[in-house]
């Protein structure tokens, strides 16, 4: 019975890993075709292979790839420094108003992201910072707080006092017991957060779409519907854009899979 469940439980995974990587497998046949060779045989490999498909689509995605690139980077790092700054201190420190203003950044976590769309686009406006890559950059580290916050507080409380006791035996002061304990103690929870941060910031369709005029300065997903209506017809350029698209996140969580494992592993968010 229970070798019967076993094989029921893989066949059931396998049904849902073929629908996940099926699309994958057809964005890669496909970006490697001929308007010809897509026509005929659209799902099946065919040769020869049409790399030139793949100059072609770098040719129109490369910029908004390093526009993404430095607007997600900058946004994983000031969000995470900001956050577990503040999340140390909610951990580690008694202050008047803490626990109102800890409940406050929780609240922050059920209110729907459109519902500020047009009070961040005004503010946005008025700071003069429509069409730069700080209206993107800025809005984007204070959207990340609220989660981030959230975790990393939980996981600083989980930290031995007695280790921070120790650092200030040592003459360690705020800033080296943040330095030199919470965070090499947090390092998988803050890599999952980064890989967390960074996919989000590089998915963001609708803001940087209001917010950003200028065709070289947009970001890879507008560059990649700009592409499809470039490309409406041309299949392989278009999904060989989107290949090209996905290979820095791929690269990404290829390089950090461990942290993002040990970080789930490690119990993120515990009670």
């Amino acid at each position: 019975m229970d070798r019967k469940a076993e094989i029921g439980k893989h066949a059931a995974l396998l049904f849902v890993c073929f629908f996940v990587f099926a699309p994958f497998y057809i964005m890669l046949v496909v970006s490697m075709k001929s308007d010809a060779q897509f026509a005929q045989q659209p799902w099946s490999l065919t040769f020869p292979l049409q790399w030139f498909n793949y100059a072609k689509a770098w040719h129109s995605v490369s910029p908004y790839i390093a526009n993404s690139l430095i607007i997600a980077s900058v946004v994983t790092a000031g969000g995470l420094f900001c956050a577990s700054l503040a999340a140390f201190a909610f951990a580690r420190y008694t202050f008047p108003g803490r626990q109102l203003l800890f409940f406050i950044i929780i609240a922050l976590m059920m209110i729907p992201g459109v519902l500020n769309l047009i009070p961040a686009f005004v503010l946005v406006s008025k700071l003069r910072l429509l069409n730069t890559r700080w209206a993107v950059i800025l809005p984007g580290i204070a959207g990340s707080q609220a989660m981030a916050i959230y975790i990393l507080r939980t996981f600083f409380t989980g930290i031995p006092t007695d280790l921070f006791d120790a650092a200030r035996i040592d003459g360690a002061g705020v800033w080296g017991c943040y330095r030199n304990v919470a965070v090499p103690m947090s390092k998988p929870i803050i890599g999952t957060l980064a890989i967390m941060i960074f996919v989000g910031q590089w998915n963001n369709y609708l803001w940087p779409l209001i917010t950003l005029f200028d065709n070289h300065k947009k970001t890879i997903t507008i560059g990649l519907a700009y592409l499809t209506g470039q490309h409406s017809t041309d299949w392989g350029p278009l999904m060989a854009g989107y290949v090209l698209a996905s290979l820095p996140l791929i690269v990404i969580f290829l390089f950090s899979m461990k942290t993002f494992i040990r970080g789930l592993a490690t119990g993120a968010i515990k009670m």
